[in-house]
């Protein structure tokens, strides 16, 4: 007998093989499927995947391929994914294409995790359609600028959730006026993060986990109201050196010309994002961070993940 939903998830895993990307969707699969749920990755965004050993965009799928399948493996879904290569005509890597047309016709929930999905005719068919935002404000502002893409893209989905916590309060000030969205947080599966047997002879540094990150982004900057909001952490990373330096040889020329170039960027963002409230990632339990989904009446059950 049928007890959970059947939960696809969409995603860009092969597309943007990356660490954060990857860590962040098995999370969400795992913390699914430990509430019960009968879950599959489903990765059909449409573009070319980035392959890392060759450092560029290509039409081989061929690392995009053997990476999800690698990463699904090793957490025990290695039956549970497909890839949709538009790079080689549409064909479907992982799952038969039977198979695929079965678990999309008989899904009850679609989760488009971080809108890298701009849903077709066989996701518009599954009846709950969550739009699952990991990157607020570019797209609020994109709405409330009448981008047409973005419109579309939100107006496919039945229901919205967004990691800023604060959006629509009266104290943000990140438009939001067309789409009502739901609160939630990233699940974090805690027995993932423990050092396995093989691992425990690394020493981690004070207890701590290291990472490494991208600081500019400049192609993902946004106008709204006649100010600049920076995708980029960079400007606020060089004012913080700065400000280190300023009192060394040399170091307060630096200053000076580093906190005239990014005043106005920073000062404009901070004050953006700091009336979003986005929550420090929290080691929570993943039953208690699922989302809470309710389905409208139809022939399908209302349910709550």
């Amino acid at each position: 007998m049928k007890t959970g939903l059947r939960l696809v998830i969409v995603g860009m895993m092969g597309r943007l093989p990356y660490a954060g990307v990857t860590w962040q969707i098995l999370h969400y699969l795992e913390g699914f499927r430990r509430l019960g749920h009968d879950v599959y990755y489903i990765e059909d965004t449409g573009a070319w995947p980035f392959d890392p050993d060759k450092n560029c965009i290509t039409d081989d799928s061929t690392y995009a391929v053997n990476y999800i399948s690698g990463m699904l493996d090793w957490c025990g879904l290695s039956d549970r994914w497909a890839y949709k290569a538009t790079e080689q005509d549409g064909r479907i890597f992982g799952l038969s294409e039977s198979h695929f047309a079965r678990v999309l016709g008989e899904a009850d929930v679609l989760i488009n995790l971080s809108s890298c999905t701009t849903l077709n005719e066989q996701h518009m068919r599954i009846p709950i359609r969550v739009y699952l935002e990991t990157d607020p404000v570019r797209p609020q502002i994109e709405i409330a600028n009448g981008n047409p893409d973005t419109l579309s893209l939100l107006n496919a989905h039945t229901h919205h959730f967004s990691f800023g916590e604060n959006l629509g309060a009266p104290d943000c000030d990140v438009p939001v006026k067309t789409f009502r969205y739901t609160h939630t947080r990233q699940p974090i599966i805690l027995d993932w993060w423990r050092p396995s047997s093989a691992r425990q002879s690394i020493p981690l540094t004070d207890g701590r986990f290291t990472t490494i990150s991208s600081w500019r982004q400049a192609d993902r900057d946004i106008e709204w109201q006649g100010e600049l909001y920076t995708w980029s952490w960079l400007w606020r990373a060089m004012r913080t050196l700065c400000n280190c330096l300023r009192d060394t040889v040399g170091g307060y020329w630096m200053h000076a010309i580093c906190r005239r170039a990014s005043a106005r960027i920073t000062t404009t963002s901070s004050a953006l994002v700091a009336s979003l409230r986005l929550p420090r990632t929290s080691m929570l339990d993943c039953a208690v961070a699922g989302l809470a989904i309710v389905a409208p009446v139809t022939s399908r059950r209302a349910a709550r993940l």
